[in-house]
């Protein structure tokens, strides 16, 4: 039996947040040591030509000879396998771990990749947080981090970039409308509230910006004031949320499931296990609200309300991001944080790279990343008038 509370779906967190994981995108990583028991034959890395000359060329004629060393070759070869395959030596794994928790030293951002997964994209700027007073806004590109470019969009390995000391300073050159902007941030103290409410006409709106340690406890308190305030229906607000842990994607699912899928995991060899939930189904009217930013753990959950008919999901194509990584370590270096499985959902529709399809699709919108007053939101008016039809 799988041990949920060793996985997290993507996430990173990006939301670090830039914090800076961006939480990232969080979600899909497995933050345990077992490895995926391998079914294929050993391969001999004594006998491996093409290898070791193409390690010989690029030492030879690579532009800049600094940027050739082991660790940046290491993480060249697993980028080439997937996005969100990389190494961390131990100093960049000791930020990752950091930022795993509800606080943290950044700028106060959730980050994440568009579809093409090449470039890192804010999706949130915090309230009252440095990167909000410095003038970033959701939607631009990071192209630079003190003046060099991006060695990888991996959302982790770009959070632990972000993050630092307090009171240390990060110069980062984002691109937005075909324009070039530079922004010297100083690090500050994060405190992450991934759950907001309030009520909407006789509704209550929900968005949950990631799955971080204390979202299920934040959405525990959001769903017993639904309880008490006779709310006629709810909208779940997953747009931009790029993941995070799985223990708190299956808390979260257990408010609205009863006992069943939540998700089925395929490894190498293609053999499948369930993730289950134990909760109690949600019987009021339920629309989940989702985009292109939406992924990971975001993925899992929506495509069990909707495989199980418990909301309505209205939005755009979801990102696609299906995969789940380990946590592998290599000593004395640092750790490997490797894809083994994939995930399905309850009806075993592949989710990777294509995506979950909304009930209600809805394009006006979808490319705004500012907050809207809910008159002006096409997204949570189409919600209102499906939840109207209830």
């Amino acid at each position: 039996m799988m041990r949920e509370n060793r996985y997290t779906f993507w996430v990173t967190i990006s939301t670090f947040l830039i914090i800076v994981f961006g939480l990232g995108i969080f979600c899909g990583v497995l933050v345990g040591s077992r490895a995926a028991r391998s079914t294929q034959t050993k391969i001999d890395i004594n006998n491996m030509p093409l290898l070791s000359k193409t390690v010989q060329v690029v030492m030879d004629n690579y532009y800049r000879a600094d940027l050739v060393t082991e660790e940046n070759l290491a993480k060249a070869m697993l980028f080439g396998l997937d996005p969100y395959s990389t190494f961390f030596n131990k100093d960049e794994y000791k930020l990752f771990q950091d930022s795993t928790v509800g606080n943290y030293v950044g700028i106060g951002v959730t980050i994440g990749n568009d579809q093409s997964k090449r470039h890192v994209i804010v999706l949130q700027v915090f309230d009252k947080s440095p990167a909000l007073r410095a003038g970033v806004e959701e939607g631009w590109e990071i192209v630079k981090i003190n003046g060099s470019k991006l060695k990888s969009t991996d959302i982790d390995y770009v959070s632990s970039l972000l993050k630092g000391k307090e009171n240390t300073s990060i110069n980062l050159t984002f691109q937005h409308d075909g324009l070039f902007v530079d922004k010297t941030i100083v690090r500050e103290q994060i405190t992450i509230n991934t759950v907001s409410s309030k009520n909407i006409d006789k509704y209550t709106y929900t968005r949950l910006s990631n799955f971080m340690p204390q979202s299920f406890e934040e959405m525990k308190n959001v769903m017993n004031n639904f309880e008490l305030s006779g709310s006629k229906g709810l909208i779940l607000d997953l747009r931009r949320n790029p993941g995070g842990f799985v223990k708190s994607c299956i808390d979260i699912s257990n408010l609205f499931l009863e006992p069943g899928t939540l998700a089925f995991t395929k490894d190498q060899a293609g053999r499948t296990e369930e993730i289950k939930t134990s909760g109690i189904r949600f019987e009021k009217p339920l629309v989940v609200l989702v985009d292109h930013f939406t992924a990971s753990a975001s993925e899992v959950l929506t495509g069990a309300l909707q495989d199980r008919g418990v909301a309505t999901v209205v939005g755009t194509r979801t990102f696609g991001k299906g995969l789940i990584q380990n946590i592998i370590p290599v000593p004395p270096f640092g750790v490997i944080k490797l894809t083994i499985q994939s995930y399905l959902t309850p009806n075993r529709n592949e989710v990777d790279v294509v995506g979950i399809k909304p009930d209600v699709e809805v394009s006006e919108g979808v490319d705004n990343f500012y907050p809207l007053d809910p008159k002006e939101d096409p997204f949570i008016q189409k919600a209102i008038e499906i939840l109207k039809e209830k």
